[in-house]
C-alpha cells in the first residue's frame, strides 16, 4: 500500500513538473541554450543567486532555464529517476547546449546519465559548480564535464567564533545528511589543531528538526556556540523548515550564539558567517562557458578558498550576543545596521557616545560663546559709536552754546558800552538809547531762553517737570499764538494761515507749555522757509483727541535726519564750520516732544527733502476738577513767550 502511494505521488510530481514553467531568465531564439539544474528547492538563496548571476552575465547570448531537484524534500526511492524522466519529456527536443549543475546531488545525478543514449543528457556538455568532493573523471567524461570545485575551508570562520564574542570552548556543529555537510564535518576534523585557540567541537547531525532540538536542549550554553550548516524537516514527507522558523525554535531552547554558513539564516536572526557569493559564482560560470564556446582548453578548477567567500553579519544579532565587530573578517557586509550604529564593542559604544556628546556639547558651547562674544562685541561697538556720537554732540553743543551765549553777551556789552559813552558825553539821544536798550532786552531774552532750555532739558530727563492743567478752549489758545507771529512772518514775505474744523474744543492743558510748543514749531517753520512761502496751522477733532497740524513749504529734511529729529542738540540747518544759516541750540524739539508727552500726547512728523514739513500733534481730550484749576497761576504771558521763542530771529 505504501509503495502504491509513493508511485502515485511520483507520477503526480512528474505531471506537475511538466506543466509548471521553469525559471526563464532570458530568451533569444539565436542564443545558446543553457539548462541549470539545482540540487535543492527554488527557495534556496544560494542556488537562486547563482542562477541570477549567470542570467545577468549572459542575457545577451544565452537562453537560460532552471530546474530544481529538491533533494532535501524528496528522499523516496525512485524520485531521482522520476525527475530524470520529467527532464527527458520536457527537454528531449529542446536541443540544450550546456547543462549547469549546482551542488553535489544534481551533479551526481546528471553525471550518471551522461552516456545514457535514452536520455536527453546523452553526451551533453556538463558544467558543475558547488561540488564539495574531489571529482575524478574518466577520459571519456573529461571530454564533456568541466566545472568549479567548492573546497571547504572553515578556519577563518572557526577563529571568528572563538574570538569575536564571549569566550567559546565548545562549538556544536549542526549538520544534515547532505554531501555538503559531510565535507564540512571532514574539514572540521582537520582544523581542530590549527585554530587560533584550542577548542572542542561536537557533531549534532540528523534530518529532522525535533531530533536536533532534543540533542541541544541538554547542552549548557556557557562558553559554547552553534555553527549551523544543515537544513531540516519536521517529519517524513514534509518540506524543509523555513529558515525563520528554524532560527526561532533554536533560540527558544538555547541562548548559545548561532553562526552559520547559509545566507538565509543570517537574514532571519543568526549572528552571521562566511558564505559563498552565489551571484559572483554565476558570473564566473558564464565566463567559463564563453571560453568553452570559443574553443579554449578548460579543466576543472579549484578556486582560492576566498574567491567566492563573503562575510555577512546581522548587526541586531551581534548586539544581542555582544559580538565585537573589530574581530570580524575584513570586508564584512552588515545587515540590519542603521547609519548611526557604531562598529565597536558594546562596552565601547557608551564611551564613544559619551565622548561624542561631550564633543558636541563643547562645540555647541564654543558656538554659543562665539555668538555671545559677537553680540557683546556688536553691543560694545554700538556703545562705542553711541559714545562717539554723544561726544561729537557734546562738542558740537559746546561750540554751539558758546556761540549762542557769546553773541548776545557781546551785543549786550557793546550796547551798554555805547550807552555809557553817550552818558559821559552828556549827549542823550532818546531814540538812540531806545534802539540800544531794545538790543539789550532782546539778547537778554535769548540768553534767558538758552538757560531755560538747559534747565528744562534737565527737568524732563529727571522727571521733575510738572504740568499745571486747566480746562481751556485749545482752539483759541492755538489761534492766538498763530496770530501773534503773523506780523513777524510778513517781514519775511511768509503768509501764515490758520484754519479749524471746530470753533471750541475744551480740554485740560497747561496753557503756557502748549503756547511754548506752538511758538517753537512756528519759529522753526519761519527759520527754514524761504521768502514768499506759506505756513499752515490746522486744527480738528478726531474721536476723543484734538489734532494740531503745522505744515510749511520749507527745506524739509532727509529720512535719516528725521529719525534723530527729537534728540538733544540735533539741528536742522546746514553747518559749515561755525557758520550757520539759523540760530539755535538744538534743544527746542527735544523739549517740545517732552512737553507733549507730559500731556499724554504724541508728536509725529512727515517730511521730504526740499518738499516741506508737516508736524502732527495729537492730544487726548480730558477735563480736570475746577477746584484744582484755582490753584494754578500762570507765571508768563504770551507776549513774554513770543519774545523768548523769537528772540533769535533777526534775519534769515
Amino acid at each position: 500500500m505504501y509503495k502504491k502511494i509513493i508511485l502515485i505521488f511520483l507520477i503526480l510530481s512528474t505531471v506537475i513538473f511538466i506543466f509548471i514553467n521553469p525559471i526563464l531568465c532570458y530568451a533569444n531564439d539565436n542564443n545558446k541554450k543553457i539548462l541549470i539544474i539545482g540540487s535543492y528547492s527554488p527557495k534556496n538563496k544560494w542556488e537562486v543567486s547563482i542562477t541570477k548571476g549567470f542570467g545577468d552575465a549572459g542575457k545577451d547570448r544565452y537562453t537560460v532555464k532552471a530546474e530544481f531537484l529538491d533533494s532535501e524534500s524528496f528522499e523516496e526511492e525512485g524520485y531521482e529517476e522520476s525527475f530524470i524522466n520529467f527532464l527527458n519529456v520536457k527537454y528531449k527536443d529542446s536541443n540544450i547546449d550546456y547543462i549547469v549543475t549546482l551542488d553535489d546531488e544534481a551533479f551526481q545525478l546528471i553525471r550518471s546519465k551522461l552516456f545514457d543514449n535514452q536520455s536527453f543528457i546523452y553526451e551533453k556538455n556538463i558544467i558543475f559548480a558547488g561540488v564539495n568532493n574531489y571529482v575524478t573523471l574518466s577520459n571519456e567524461e573529461s571530454k564533456y564535464i568541466k566545472g568549479i570545485l567548492e573546497i571547504q575551508d572553515n578556519l577563518e570562520m572557526i577563529n571568528t567564533i572563538l574570538t569575536a564574542g564571549n569566550k567559546v570552548n565548545d562549538i556544536y556543529l549542526l549538520l544534515d545528511e547532505s554531501i555538503f555537510c559531510k565535507t564540512v564535518k571532514e574539514n572540521f576534523e582537520n582544523l581542530k589543531d590549527v585554530a587560533v585557540v584550542p577548542f572542542n567541537y561536537h557533531i549534532i547531525q540528523g534530518a529532522y528538526l525535533d531530533d536536533i532540538k532534543k540533542q541541544i536542549e541538554g547542552i549548557s550554553p556557557e562558553n559554547a556556540a552553534i555553527f549551523l550548516c544543515g537544513t531540516y524537516k519536521k517529519d517524513v514527507g514534509d518540506g524543509v523548515v523555513s529558515s525563520k522558523s528554524l532560527i526561532d525554535e533554536l533560540q527558544e531552547i538555547t541562548s548559545m550564539p548561532i553562526y552559520t554558513k547559509l545566507e538565509e539564516y543570517i537574514y532571519d536572526g543568526a549572528i552571521g558567517g562566511i558564505v559563498n557569493d552565489g551571484y559572483k559564482l554565476g558570473e564566473v560560470l558564464c565566463s567559463l562557458i564563453d571560453n568553452l564556446i570559443i574553443g579554449s582548453n578548460i579543466f576543472s578548477a579549484i578556486p582560492a578558498h576566498d574567491t567566492f567567500s563573503i562575510p555577512i553579519f546581522n548587526y541586531k544579532a551581534m548586539s544581542k550576543y555582544d559580538i565585537n565587530p573589530l574581530k570580524l573578517p575584513k570586508n564584512t557586509v552588515y545587515i540590519n545596521k542603521k547609519p548611526y550604529d557604531l562598529l565597536l564593542p558594546k562596552k565601547w559604544i557608551a564611551v564613544v557616545w559619551f565622548v561624542g556628546f561631550i564633543i558636541i556639547l563643547g562645540v555647541c558651547s564654543l558656538i554659543y560663546i562665539s555668538i555671545v562674544n559677537k553680540k557683546v562685541a556688536r553691543k560694545n561697538k554700538m556703545l562705542l559709536l553711541e559714545s562717539m556720537e554723544r561726544e561729537k554732540i557734546k562738542t558740537d553743543f559746546i561750540v554751539t552754546i558758546s556761540h549762542e551765549l557769546r553773541t548776545p553777551l557781546n551785543i549786550i556789552i557793546n550796547a551798554t558800552n555805547l550807552l555809557m559813552i553817550k552818558l559821559k558825553e552828556d549827549n542823550i539821544d532818546v531814540k538812540y538809547f531806545q534802539e540800544r536798550l531794545t538790543y539789550i532786552m532782546k539778547n537778554s531774552n535769548r540768553l534767558r531762553r538758552y538757560i531755560n532750555n538747559l534747565i528744562d532739558v534737565s527737568k524732563l530727563e529727571m522727571g521733575y517737570m510738572d504740568v499745571k492743567l486747566k480746562n481751556q478752549n485749545i482752539v483759541n489758545i492755538v489761534e492766538e499764538v498763530t496770530l501773534a507771529i503773523v506780523d513777524l512772518a510778513k517781514k519775511f514775505d511768509i503768509d501764515v494761515i490758520f484754519d479749524t474744523e471746530e470753533e471750541e474744543i475744551i480740554t485740560a492743558i497747561d496753557t503756557l507749555k502748549i503756547e511754548r510748543v506752538i511758538l517753537n514749531l512756528l519759529s522753526n517753520s519761519i527759520k527754514f522757509s524761504k521768502n514768499g512761502r506759506r505756513i499752515f496751522v490746522n486744527m480738528k477733532k478726531k474721536e476723543e483727541s484734538v489734532i494740531i497740524e503745522i505744515s510749511d513749504e520749507g527745506m524739509g529734511m532727509s529720512e535719516e535726519f528725521k529719525t534723530h529729529l527729537f534728540e538733544k542738540f540735533k539741528r536742522g540747518d546746514v553747518n559749515e564750520g561755525l557758520k550757520r544759516q539759523n540760530e539755535g541750540s538744538g534743544l527746542g524739539l527735544f523739549i517740545v516732544k517732552g512737553l507733549i508727552e507730559l500731556h499724554n500726547g504724541t508728536i509725529d512728523i512727515i517730511s521730504k527733502l526740499n518738499e516741506g514739513t508737516k508736524i502732527i500733534i495729537t492730544l487726548p481730550i480730558r477735563l480736570v476738577n475746577e477746584k484744582e484749576n484755582d490753584e494754578f497761576i500762570v507765571d508768563s504771558s504770551l507776549e513774554y513767550l513770543f519774545e523768548m521763542e523769537f528772540s533769535d530771529i533777526d534775519k534769515k
